[in-house]
């Protein structure tokens, strides 16, 4: 279907700043300074019509909205690694520059709550509903009439006790890594900002936020 031109214009931004993680390795006790993009956007809408000090002021406040944007996922960074010392917002392994380490922080994931409790509320499921079948078929069901009855019964089980094992040996896995990074003598990251960085090591940029103009079609 052929798309209808309406008029209307979407102002997209994009935007980001210079942030860093500054951290000794783990192994060999090098200092590593690692830059770190912090980005952040928005956008708004205007019509071919509107005025053009209309479309000027639309697209400073984009830019501004941009800008806070970006301000806040700083200030989120700055307190999830400094003061929580949660390191799950990171995405990339970092690696020790001298040696080749992998940091144990960097490869922490958002798994507890996440990425693996929808697993075991499907395992417990389905391992409930399966227990429950085994003890109640035989009420209603003649199973010498029904040889693979018990077969099928125990595969079905053993592949969930498989999938429990997995995710139980993982999940402790991460704990282990938690607790290693948890000890006060373990070398914590420290993210370096606006906020702190003349307390580490001196002057502040950010790179620039520009905008691109893009047609968006409405009814």
């Amino acid at each position: 279907m052929p798309m209808i031109p309406t008029g209307f214009k979407s102002y997209q931004v994009a935007g980001s700043g210079n942030a860093f993680l500054v951290f000794d390795c783990e192994k060999c006790k090098e200092r590593n300074i690692k830059n770190y993009t912090v980005y952040g956007g928005a956008s708004v809408t205007y019509h071919a019509f509107n005025s053009s000090d209309r479309k000027e002021n639309l697209q400073e406040s984009a830019r501004a909205a941009a800008k806070a944007n970006i301000e806040r996922n700083d200030q989120d960074n700055y307190e999830k690694i400094n003061i929580l010392h949660d390191y799950s917002g990171i995405t990339n392994q970092i690696a020790c520059k001298k040696c080749g380490q992998i940091q144990t922080w960097s490869t922490l994931k958002k798994w507890s709550k996440h990425k693996l409790f929808p697993l075991w509320t499907i395992c417990f499921g389905l391992l409930s509903f399966f227990f429950a079948l085994f003890i109640l078929m035989p009420f209603f069901v003649d199973i010498t009439l029904n040889p693979r009855y018990f077969i099928v019964s125990f595969i079905n089980l053993a592949l969930l006790v498989v999938l429990l094992v997995i995710w139980l040996r993982y999940r402790a896995k991460q704990k282990k890594k938690v607790a290693e990074i948890s000890n006060p003598s373990y070398p914590v990251p420290i993210y370096v900002n606006a906020q702190n960085y003349e307390a580490v090591f001196g002057s502040f940029k950010r790179t620039g936020i520009e905008g691109t103009e893009e047609y968006s079609n409405r009814a």
